[in-house]
C-alpha cells in the first residue's frame, strides 16, 4: 500500500459510473485502480483514466486492491466476498448488504473489515432525528409511521434489468428500496429491537411490490412502527415521530429535507410551529452523502477509528427484512 488506498470498483453499471466513481475521484487518500464487470468496461475506465477488466467467472483473478467496491446485485456477491476476505482486503458493498441472515452473517464471519453504503444515515435530517431521539428533549416516543412508494409497477425499471429477476436482486421493492429506509430507522434508533407484528405483502411474479406492516420496536422505550411501501400505491415518502411533547415528521428520501415540527396530536399538515433546516456537517445532496460514508471507512481502514461490522453492514436491516418475508401473508 502506498500513499493512497487502491479501490477496485467491481461493476460498472449505474451506481458505480455515476456515483461511485465521481465521488471516488474526489477523495485525495484514495486511487481507483480498475473496474471489472462481465460487461465490456472500456469506455467507462477510458473516462476516468482506469484499467478494464473483464470479469470472466474467475474471481480469483481480479487485480489486487486495498478497498473493493461491490457494485454489484446482491446474489452474485458471495463469491467476490470469499474471495477479497481470504486476501484480507477491505470491502465496500452496495445495498443490500446480504439476500438473508444466513448470508450476512456469513459474511461477517470472513471479512474484519467491511460496510454497506447505507448511505442515508449520513443525511442530515437523518442526525437530527436521531440526536433529538437520544437527547430526549420532546420526550419518549410513541410511536412512528413511515410511507413510501409511488405507482411505477413491480420495480420501475426496463425488462431485463437485474431487479426483474429475485435470483439477483433477492426480492422486490423491500430488499431493494426498503433496506435504505430500514436501516436510517435503525440508525436512529440504536440500541432497540425490533419485532415484526404484523406484515402483509403483495407480489407479482416473485417481486414484492406493496407491503404493509407492523413492527414492535423495544428497548429503552416500547412503541409500534407503521411501515407502509408500494410501487402501486401513490404513498409519498414519508416518516413521522411522535414525540411525547411533539411530532416531527420529514421525506426521507431527500437529503436536503428539513424537519417539520408541530404539537403533539396535531395535524401536521398544518402550519409546523417550526422547522430545523439541514446542517451543513451532514449530507444534503446525494453525492455528498455518498461522500461521507466513503470517508468514514476509509477512516477506518486506516485505523483512526474503530469498525464494528455488524453495525457497518446493518445486521438489524437484514434481520427486519427476513422477518418481514417471513412472517408475511399475501393481501
Amino acid at each position: 500500500m502506498g500513499d493512497k488506498y487502491v479501490v477496485g470498483v467491481i461493476g460498472g453499471g449505474f451506481i458505480a459510473s455515476q456515483i461511485h466513481i465521481p465521488v471516488l475521484s474526489c477523495i485525495r487518500e484514495v486511487k481507483i485502480g480498475y473496474v471489472a464487470d462481465v460487461r465490456d468496461t472500456r469506455l467507462l475506465a477510458t473516462t476516468y483514466g482506469l484499467q478494464s477488466v473483464k470479469i470472466d467467472g474467475d474471481v480469483s483473478s481480479l487485480p489486487d486492491c486495498d478497498i473493493a467496491l461491490l457494485a454489484i446485485p446482491v446474489g452474485v456477491r458471495e463469491g467476490y466476498i470469499k474471495e477479497f476476505s481470504k486476501r484480507g482486503t477491505a470491502i465496500f458493498s452496495e445495498k443490500p448488504f446480504a439476500i438473508d441472515v444466513a448470508a450476512h452473517e456469513r459474511f461477517l464471519g470472513a471479512a474484519k473489515k467491511i460496510a454497506c453504503d447505507y448511505m442515508s444515515t449520513c443525511y442530515s435530517s437523518v442526525n437530527q432525528v436521531k440526536s433529538i431521539v437520544s437527547s430526549g428533549v420532546l420526550g419518549g416516543i410513541r410511536g412512528i409511521t413511515v410511507s413510501e412508494g409511488r405507482i411505477a409497477g413491480p420495480t420501475a425499471k426496463s425488462s431485463g434489468h437485474y431487479q426483474e429477476k429475485k435470483e439477483l436482486a433477492g426480492g422486490g421493492i423491500l430488499m431493494e428500496r426498503g433496506c435504505q429506509t430500514i436501516a436510517q430507522l435503525v440508525y436512529i434508533l440504536e440500541g432497540n429491537k425490533f419485532s415484526v407484528d404484523e406484515s402483509k405483502i403483495v407480489s407479482q411474479d416473485g417481486l414484492d411490490i406493496d407491503v404493509e406492516s407492523r413492527i414492535h420496536v423495544s428497548g429503552g422505550q416500547d412503541f409500534d412502527l407503521i411501515y407502509r411501501l408500494s410501487m402501486i400505491r401513490p404513498l409519498g415518502n414519508r416518516i413521522a415521530f411522535i414525540f411525547d411533547n411533539a411530532e416531527v415528521e420529514y421525506n426521507h428520501y431527500a437529503p436536503s429535507s428539513t424537519l417539520r415540527i408541530s404539537k403533539a396530536g396535531s395535524n401536521l399538515k398544518e402550519q409546523p410551529m417550526f422547522e430545523l433546516v439541514p446542517q451543513r456537517s451532514w449530507a444534503t445532496s446525494y453525492p455528498q452523502a455518498h461522500y461521507l460514508k466513503w470517508k468514514r471507512f476509509i477512516a477506518q481502514v486506516a485505523g483512526r477509528s474503530p469498525i464494528e461490522p455488524a453495525f457497518e453492514t446493518s445486521l438489524d436491516t437484514t434481520r427486519t427484512i427476513a422477518d418481514l418475508y417471513a412472517l408475511s401473508t399475501e393481501r
